[in-house]
């Protein structure tokens, strides 16, 4: 994401290069990605002063890259389209039903992977997040984990919750609150932003990211076995753009196997 950074399509992408302030009321260790990032240091007491409302006693800057996810979503399907990919929206509720179409499924269903794969394992993590306009913030800043800020182009984002097996998608006034108030804690002039949405969503989480190839088989609607290869990429939970670029390089990894070891091509 830095090499999208520093290309062209920055802007298209949404990709900002930002410092980011992690506050912590607690000893911590450093984390592993310090020798990854561009710039990383532990906060002085003087620099952790810069920020009232709570007695922080710990805390890291670092330079990192973050992304206005819409934008970058979009930019990622104009760059699948243009390389010659299709994008069909179906509802599928088992392998069978495309099974005659394709020698190979990629999945990355998220959350419809628990019905359509049978993953007990895969479960929701709600996530509630408030976008206001504040164009005078442009640093990330994180408070033990459990509250953020991230300066979009146009917004800020202000989260969050974790709330594992929670399936609501309706907006929290109890959870707007209480983001609000972690915030503004960080940075009180967040008090009178003015709020431009809400959102809530479900993060796609399991024990373990499941990237793997399995064989599955499957009866077809005219009634054949066939032994449909899968490749899986999902359970990325709160991690998801973080990880997408290993776990799809990992991915493709399987499928290129597959397809050696088979001579097919069709997905």
């Amino acid at each position: 994401m830095l090499k999208l950074f520093q290309s062209p399509a920055a802007s298209a992408a949404g990709m900002q290069l930002v410092d980011a302030y992690q506050l912590w009321d607690k000893p911590m260790e450093e984390p592993f990605w310090k020798e990854i990032v561009p710039f990383f240091q532990s906060l002085s007491t003087r620099e952790i002063d810069m920020f009232p409302g709570h007695p922080w006693t710990h805390g890291w800057k670092y330079t990192t890259v973050i992304c206005d996810a819409q934008l970058y979503m979009q930019y990622l399907h104009k760059q699948f389209t243009q390389a010659g990919g299709s994008v069909q929206q179906r509802k599928i509720k088992d392998l069978s039903e495309i099974a005659p179409e394709v020698d190979l499924v990629v999945n990355c269903a998220g959350l419809g992977s628990k019905q359509l794969f049978k993953d007990d394992k895969l479960t929701a993590v709600r996530g509630q997040v408030i976008r206001v306009r504040a164009p005078w913030l442009k640093n990330y800043m994180n408070n033990n984990g459990q509250f953020y800020i991230i300066p979009n182009f146009e917004t800020v984002v202000l989260g969050g919750t974790t709330q594992q097996g929670n399936y609501d998608t309706t907006i929290s006034p109890q959870d707007r609150e209480r983001i609000m108030e972690g915030c503004c804690k960080m940075v009180p002039s967040l008090r009178h932003a003015e709020v431009v949405s809400e959102w809530a969503g479900l993060r796609p989480a399991r024990d373990r990211v499941l990237v793997s190839l399995e064989y599955q088989q499957v009866t077809t609607v005219d009634g054949q076995m066939k032994s449909l290869p899968v490749v899986h990429n999902y359970g990325h939970g709160g991690a998801g753009i973080t990880l997408h670029w290993g776990c799809a390089a990992d991915a493709v990894h399987l499928v290129k196997q597959h397809l050696e070891q088979n001579h097919t091509s069709k997905l």
